[in-house]
C-alpha cells in the first residue's frame, strides 16, 4: 500500500501535479531525498510552528541545513518478548549481552525459537543493528556519522561498530531458520501466535501484534550492552518518526495553515524529550502502560 503511494506521488512531482501536503517516509528514506532534491518541497525552516519541535528532531530531518518536512511523531526500538512464553519456561529478562546469548541457547536446545528475523524485508536488517545493537550500545549517532563524513574515522576504526555489527550475524543463529524466507509481516503474525519468544523491532509494531492477537501479554527490554548493564539504566534511541513526516508542495496554489501541517505532531513539540531515553534499572517494560 505505502509502495504504490510513493510510486503515485513521484508520478505526480514528475507532472508538476502534486497535493498541497505530502505525507512522506523519513529522513533515510531514498524517495523523501528525491523530493528534496529536486525541489518538490517547501522550505519550512522560518515557519514559526517549527518553534515548537524539539530542537534535536528539528535539526535530525534537516536538509542541507534547512528544514523541508514536520516530523509526526518519535519511535524508539528494543527487544518484544513473549511474557507468558518467559513466565512458563521460568525465564527472566538478560541484563547482559552473555545472559541473552544463553538464554537463546537454552530456548533452541528445547527446540523452540528464540527470535525470529524477518530479513526478506532488508529494512529489519538495518533496524536490527542500527537501532537496537548499536543503538542500545551507542545512544546518539550523529557524532560519529559526522566524523565518518569529514573522515575522521571510519565504520572500521570506530570502537563500536565492528562488535555491534558482529552480533548481528552471531545472534541470527537463534533465529527461526532460513531468516532471508521471512518477511515482516509474516513474522508479526508468527510472534503474535507464540511462534518465537522475542522480536526485535521498533514500538510501531505494537499495534499490528495487539492486532493478531489482542490478548497478548507483551513486554519489550532494551537490547543488552555493556553501557546498560554498568549504568543499571536501559537506553533506548529513540528517533523522528522514519516512516511519516508532512512537507507542503512548492506548487501549492493556497496558504496551508500551520494548523493543518502539524496536525498529529503533538508527540514532537517541544518538552517531549530528548533523542535518548534512558530508562531506571526495571528491565522489561509493560506494554499495558509502557513506562519511558
Amino acid at each position: 500500500m505505502r509502495k504504490r503511494r510513493v510510486l503515485a506521488a513521484l508520478m505526480a512531482a514528475a507532472t508538476g501535479d502534486l497535493p498541497d501536503i505530502i505525507q512522506v517516509g523519513g529522513m533515510q528514506d531514498s524517495n523523501t531525498m528525491q523530493f528534496m532534491k529536486e525541489g518538490h518541497f517547501l522550505e519550512l525552516t522560518d515557519m514559526e510552528c517549527l518553534n515548537n519541535v524539539v530542537d534535536e528532531y528539528k535539526d535530525a530531518i534537516k536538509f542541507q541545513g534547512k528544514n523541508y518536512v514536520v516530523p509526526i511523531s518519535a519511535n524508539f526500538s528494543g527487544v518484544f518478548y513473549n511474557k507468558d512464553m518467559f513466565e512458563e519456561a521460568g525465564y527472566q529478562v538478560p541484563t547482559t549481552y552473555d545472559e541473552l546469548i544463553t538464554l537463546a541457547k537454552d530456548i533452541q536446545s528445547k527446540g523452540e525459537v528464540p527470535f525470529l528475523f524477518p530479513d526478506k524485508d532488508a529494512w529489519t536488517l538495518v533496524q536490527c543493528w542500527e537501532d537496537n545493537i548499536d543503538g542500545s550500545a551507542r545512544g546518539d549517532r550523529t557524532q560519529v556519522y559526522k566524523d565518518i563524513a569529514n573522515g575522521a574515522t571510519t565504520f572500521e576504526d570506530d570502537a563500536l561498530f565492528p562488535s555491534t555489527l558482529q552480533k548481528v550475524v552471531d545472534i541470527r543463529q537463534y533465529g527461526q531458520g532460513d531468516t532471508l524466507s521471512l518477511g515482516y509481516d509474516q513474522a508479526i503474525s508468527d510472534f503474535a501466535t507464540g511462534k518465537s519468544y522475542m522480536f526485535m523491532q521498533g514500538i510501531w509494531a505494537l499495534p499490528s501484534i495487539k492486532s493478531a492477537n489482542p490478548d497478548m501479554n507483551i513486554g519489550m527490554f532494551s537490547f543488552p550492552s555493556l553501557w546498560s548493564h554498568q549504568q543499571k539504566e536501559e537506553r533506548f534511541t529513540v528517533f523522528p518518526d522514519v516512516s511519516i513526516q508532512k512537507g507542503i508542495s512548492r506548487s501549492s496554489t493556497i496558504r496551508v495553515s500551520e494548523e493543518k501541517l502539524t496536525e498529529g505532531t503533538a508527540g514532537m513539540v517541544r518538552n517531549s524529550g530528548a533523542l535518548s531515553v534512558r530508562i531506571k534499572w526495571n528491565r522489561g517494560v509493560n506494554m499495558k502502560g509502557i513506562r519511558y
